[in-house]
């Protein structure tokens, strides 16, 4: 019988053999599915869980398998993995259930034969008090267990950002991400879709930083509810409507995002400017662009004008907007909470970022009409993909100037840690000066 567990083991398995991020292999597995909401919410728990936590996890396994952790099948290694997180995470299961069920998921693997194993390695680590072993190297060991982050990154993130922010962002890594959402002040007030939401039992707090933002709980399925059906809100972390708001697009303005899938900052911008204007968003994947027209007919944005349109490669028919976002492709680090698997990356990957992303800036440049806004945008926080990129861009165009805006303390570029304003986040904002506008339509 299907069952939280067994649809996290399968999640968990195709992460394990194929990669890629888990919230896609998680959202596919359960609307195949027949699990009733409270065993959507345990399987969706137990997936992120196990993603996050797995050098933890692993940590302790080794402590009680007398052969190598890499030598079990992914199955077994896998359903370990899920009962040592519910004996150390989830206080609301039972230690004998989390054996129990964990033994039982065996046979659902078709791995009868490691019943024995998976039994006994979990009853030893509760008969110790789920304590975790002790560290036996050195700092960035420890500091490996205690964050479930690999070594290499932590020494990444500590020469980068220095030890103490290092840590914080290590720590909010293993936060829940809470779920914010921006107001379609086309159709509704947030007063009035707070009161909608509530009648629907769902817990609704206003933001104090933007007045258009709510965080919600007890959600269930967004799709169900009918104030998203009706397009009266779109799920938006709260420091990309910053950055929204950061671009300062005004009614009747022509406005170009150049990585925009899925959408949500073109449409916060339409948003802002009432709906009057030009809201560009660009993608070079066509089945993005798609979710981003689904997205907009969805709120009911005529401004949004979806196109498909690599931003390495420069487009003729694209310049003279009063306002070009550049939120580019990037490491990922300061969404740690949202896409746990990121931790775990071949660092060697990230040094081809930087290039590529001021490739891209440099070709969103030519975009921006004279006077006009452009803004460089990354969910990291390491130098090398924010301020080292902006600031040679500056240093190599000086056609641009230094934007500052209030929304970034009154500077013209910002790192936002996780948790200070949202999600981990880079801004900068630059002015074009001196060069006219070509003005052509698009």
């Amino acid at each position: 019988m299907e069952t939280g567990r067994s649809a996290a083991l399968d999640v968990l398995l195709q992460m394990e053999r194929g990669g890629g991020y888990s919230t896609i292999a998680l959202e596919k597995r359960l609307r195949a599915s027949r699990l009733g909401a409270q065993d959507r919410s345990f399987c969706t728990a137990l997936c992120k869980s196990v993603t996050e936590r797995r050098l933890t996890a692993d940590h302790v396994l080794r402590r009680y398998l007398s052969r190598p952790l890499e030598r079990l099948d992914a199955e077994v290694r896998c359903i370990l993995r899920m009962g040592v997180c519910q004996l150390l995470y989830f206080r609301s299961v039972p230690a004998r259930a989390a054996v129990d069920e964990s033994v039982r998921l065996c046979a659902y693997a078709r791995k009868t034969s490691a019943k024995g194993l998976v039994n006994g390695v979990l009853r030893s680590f509760l008969r110790d008090g789920c304590a975790l072993p002790p560290c036996k190297g050195d700092e960035l060991d420890r500091l490996s267990v205690l964050y479930s982050a690999p070594r290499p990154l932590i020494a990444l993130l500590r020469e980068a950002l220095g030890p103490e922010r290092a840590g914080v962002l290590l720590q909010r890594a293993l936060e829940p991400a809470p779920l914010c959402v921006r107001v379609n002040t086309l159709r509704t007030s947030a007063d009035a879709l707070g009161e909608a939401l509530s009648a629907c039992g769902v817990q609704v707090k206003r933001s104090a930083e933007d007045p258009d933002a709510l965080f919600l709980q007890d959600t269930g399925s967004l799709e169900k509810l009918g104030a998203f059906r009706d397009g009266l809100f779109h799920v938006q972390d709260l420091v990309c409507q910053l950055c929204a708001r950061a671009v300062d697009a005004q009614p009747g303005m022509r406005v170009l995002d150049v990585c925009a899938a899925p959408g949500g900052k073109g449409f916060s911008m339409a948003e802002r400017m009432e709906g009057r204007g030009k809201v560009v968003c660009c993608d070079i994947h066509p089945h993005k662009v798609e979710l981003v027209r689904q997205g907009a007919e969805r709120l009911g944005l005529s401004s949004i004008i979806p196109m498909v349109q690599d931003a390495t490669v420069y487009n003729e028919k694209l310049t003279g907007f009063d306002r070009v976002l550049c939120d580019v492709p990037c490491s990922g680090l300061g969404i740690l909470r949202r896409k746990p698997e990121i931790k775990y990356k071949d660092l060697v990957s990230f040094a081809a970022l930087p290039p590529m992303q001021y490739k891209i800036l440099e070709i969103s440049a030519q975009y921006c009409k004279e006077n006009g806004i452009l803004v460089y945008a990354t969910c990291t926080l390491l130098p090398a993909e924010n301020e080292e990129v902006a600031g040679r861009f500056l240093k190599e165009h000086p056609e641009f100037e230094p934007a500052p805006h209030p929304l970034l303390g009154g500077v013209w570029q910002r790192t936002f840690l996780p948790g200070e304003m949202g999600d981990g986040f880079f801004l900068a904002r630059l002015r074009r000066r001196g060069v006219p506008g070509k003005g052509a339509a698009v």
